[in-house]
């Protein structure tokens, strides 16, 4: 299983164009521990996997079994997501009350309007 990781993320950090040392950068672990943890082929704490697969648009769950639930949920959804993740943090924090703000908006509107039925 853990092999399966590893190769899975060996092969996403290509796809995506990083090299290691500009990926370790990326999600901000040191690359000896990187590199010790795939020569050692230990999975990494569950944050790192969770650091790696949103840097490499996967879900952990896809890293570890290969499969992937979020499938259902569309592709342009799911960009929206991680351009929104790459944000710096304020940024991401008004995104959220933004979009939470106009979820309760279209909520009390949908629940104001009276039925059509007759």
């Amino acid at each position: 299983m853990n092999t399966t990781f590893w190769e899975k993320v060996r092969v996403l950090i290509k796809q995506n164009g990083f090299s290691n040392k500009s990926f370790c950068e990326k999600i901000e672990i040191s690359y000896g521990t990187f590199q010790n943890q795939q020569t050692l082929n230990t999975l990494p704490s569950l944050e790192v996997a969770f650091k790696i697969a949103q840097a490499l648009g996967v879900s952990v769950e896809y890293l570890v079994t290969g499969k992937d639930t979020q499938q259902d949920v569309p592709q342009k959804v799911l960009d929206l997501a991680h351009e929104i993740y790459a944000l710096p943090e304020p940024l991401q924090t008004a995104m959220f009350t933004n979009l939470e703000t106009f979820k309760k908006y279209v909520t009390e509107q949908d629940t104001a309007q009276p039925s059509n039925v007759g």
